[in-house]
This record gives structure tokens, C-alpha cells and sequence, in this order.
């Protein structure tokens, strides 16, 4: 299960799988050796001011370029990831728009990042083609992105979707000139109290929505981005506080971290109008589960936890092996005080990804 090509930096071991893992306590990311899940290190650990309550991470892994947004210093910071044992601050960039800045997602072939801003109910376009001079293009602001959580992007289409938690509800927003962002559709749903997280399966044009208060998982209908439909959506005690989701497309898997119940499930989704449950793994190691991350080709999930100031306690990073979704184990835990309060994770990694490896 553990594959590593070796680098090296400095007279030391490069692994070539890393998580970068952000810590809304400790204003910090955190980079973590992967490659063998059984045995998750800490690398380093860069801490800024401009990284005030870190929520969300998406990696440039062409430009070796992390992403971070924080919900306090409302801001998008450039980190250098070339070396994962000593990550360096290139940019950040602040704006009202990005007033409660809490997840983002990266075009990175036309080099523009999307954030969605929890308090600015809002999704801004930021120029990212130069890391060291990051710029806005253009935000929109929408009802319908009340408590924007969480973003997604269908690039084939060119249309972004957003999971709002106090709207309850998925919006479409057209990306197609960035310089001039325009809502499509917004669907609401009591299916959708609370939506946390969205994940797309662009070849099926479906989303995935994860719902805190619902504790649920939910299919919509995205082939008509002008017209949302709800498919199904599947509620369960083991998706307690839903909080995140991830997408194993491979194998038509979603992956359900969910907070309340201290636990990952695996959703079978092959058919998105019968939504039907795997397995549900739970584990002390999972107490507070916010964020999750799958590595599909290794058929690793990556889970942080996020308990914060309800616990003294360190938060984690929790791999688990999901190559029988039906049969869900714990590989490895890490826990470290420098992942107090974890939100947001993303991953570099080889091969196929998860559509959704970022708070």
C-alpha cells in the first residue's frame, strides 16, 4: 500500500506523498509524510499571522504551491511547498470580500483560485498566476450564499458549486470569464439543512453534499447547472454532524466524515438515486472528525479531527484503509499539538485523487 519515490532535500528523504494539513488554533499548516500510512510523520509546521485560524488548503502541485484560506485574517496565502520539511510564506492577500474565509478551490490551468467566504456570503476569483503577487478579479455575493462553506468546481463546464450552510443549499455560479462571476441556479432543500461539504462527479454530473444538521448525504442532479435537481439523499445515525465528503470515483465510493458520531462511512454511490450505506467506521482516534481526504489510487482516506477549544487534547490525522469500503480499518494515528483544531487537509499525491482533498 506504501509507494514512494525518493527525493532528496538536503541530505534527507523526500516522501512524494504529503498531506498539508491546516490548524485554525495554532494559525498554521502542517506538512505530513504519508508514505506509508501505517506510519504518518510530522515534516514541518509554518505558522503566520497572515494564516489566522487556517480553515481550507488546495494544492498547485505543478507549481509546488499551496494554497490557504483563514476566517480572521480573511485571506488567501501563497505557501512554497517545494521542500515539505521547510515550507516558506510567498504571498498573502486580503480583502473584504474574503471576510470569513473558509474553503477554496484551484483552476489551475488558467491559474485562478475560487474562495468561498463564510461571513462575506461570497465567492471571489483570485489571480494566482503569480504566487508572489496574488490579485483579485472579481467576487460575487448571493442570498443563496448564505454561510458559503464549501466549493467545488466542474472545470469541463466552467461552473462552480458551492455548499452554503445557512442558506441550506447548493449553488451553481458561473466561472467561465472569472473577471465576471454570475449565479446560476441555487437549490434548497431540507435535505440540505446545514450543507457543509460538495463533491462532484463531473462524469456523471452529480454532486455530493454533505449536511451537518440533516446528517445526511445528498444527490443533485448538475447536468442543467441553470436547473439544480435533488436525486436522493440517504440519513443515517453514523452521519451525525455530517461534516465533509470525498469521492472515490474509481469505485463509485463516497467517504463521510462526520463529527457527532467520531466516525467515516462509506456511501455506495453507483446509482445517485438509491444512495445506500457500506460501512461505518468509528474510533476514538476519529472523536471530532471534521475533514477527510482519499487517496484512490493507494485506497487510503485521511481524516482530521477538530475538537479545538472543546478539548485540550491534540487533534489528529487518522488514515484509514479503504480497499474493501464494506470493511473499513485504522492503519495509523497522529496526534500532535500542532494539529489543535485541524480544518482543512489536502494531498499530494501520484495517480488518481479524491475530487474533494481540501476542507
Amino acid at each position: 500500500m506504501s509507494i514512494s519515490r525518493i527525493l532528496m532535500q538536503a541530505g534527507r528523504r523526500v516522501p512524494d506523498l504529503v498531506a498539508y494539513v491546516t490548524s485554525q488554533a495554532k494559525d498554521s499548516i502542517i506538512s505530513i509524510d504519508i508514505s506509508n500510512p501505517s506510519n504518518l510523520v510530522r515534516l514541518d509546521s509554518f505558522t503566520s499571522v497572515n494564516l489566522n485560524a487556517a480553515q481550507g488548503v488546495v494544492l498547485d502541485l505543478t507549481n509546488q504551491v499551496a494554497y490557504v484560506v483563514s476566517s480572521v485574517s480573511d485571506s488567501i496565502t501563497s505557501i512554497d511547498i517545494s521542500n515539505p520539511f521547510n515550507l516558506v510564506e510567498l504571498d498573502s492577500f486580503t480583502s473584504a470580500s474574503l471576510d470569513g474565509a473558509t474553503n477554496l478551490a484551484v483552476d489551475v490551468a488558467n491559474q485562478v483560485a475560487y474562495v468561498a467566504s463564510f461571513n462575506a456570503d461570497s465567492v471571489t476569483a483570485i489571480d494566482i498566476s503569480d504566487p508572489n503577487n496574488l490579485a483579485e478579479l472579481d467576487s460575487i455575493t448571493s442570498a443563496s450564499l448564505n454561510g458559503a462553506q464549501r466549493i467545488a468546481l466542474d472545470l469541463t463546464n466552467q461552473v462552480a458549486y458551492v455548499a452554503s450552510f445557512a442558506a441550506d443549499s447548493v449553488t451553481a455560479i458561473d466561472i467561465s470569464d472569472p473577471n465576471n462571476l454570475a449565479e446560476l441556479d441555487s437549490f434548497t432543500s431540507a435535505s440540505l439543512n446545514g450543507a457543509r461539504s460538495v463533491s462532484l462527479d463531473v462524469a456523471n454530473q452529480v454532486a455530493y453534499v454533505a449536511s451537518f444538521f440533516s446528517e445526511s448525504i445528498t444527490s443533485i442532479d448538475i447536468s442543467n447547472p441553470s436547473s439544480l435537481a435533488e436525486l436522493d439523499s440517504f440519513t443515517s445515525v453514523n452521519l451525525d454532524n455530517a461534516r465533509s465528503n470525498a469521492l472515490d470515483l474509481t469505485n463509485q465510493v463516497a467517504y463521510v466524515a462526520s463529527f457527532n458520531a467520531d466516525s467515516v462511512t462509506a456511501i455506495d454511490i453507483s446509482d445517485p438515486n438509491n444512495l445506500a450505506e457500506l460501512d461505518s467506521f468509528t474510533s476514538a482516534s476519529l472523536d471530532g472528525a471534521d475533514s477527510i481526504a482519499v487517496d484512490v489510487a493507494n485506497q487510503v482516506a485521511y481524516v482530521i479531527t477538530t475538537l479545538g477549544a472543546l478539548s485540550s487534547a491534540p487533534d489528529s490525522i487518522t488514515s484509514i484503509d479503504i480497499s474493501n469500503p464494506s470493511s473499513l480499518a485504522e492503519l495509523d494515528s497522529l496526534s500532535s499539538a500542532t494539529l489543535r483544531n485541524a480544518r482543512g487537509i489536502a494531498l499530494s499525491i501520484s495517480g488518481p485523487a479524491s475530487t474533494n482533498a481540501y476542507e
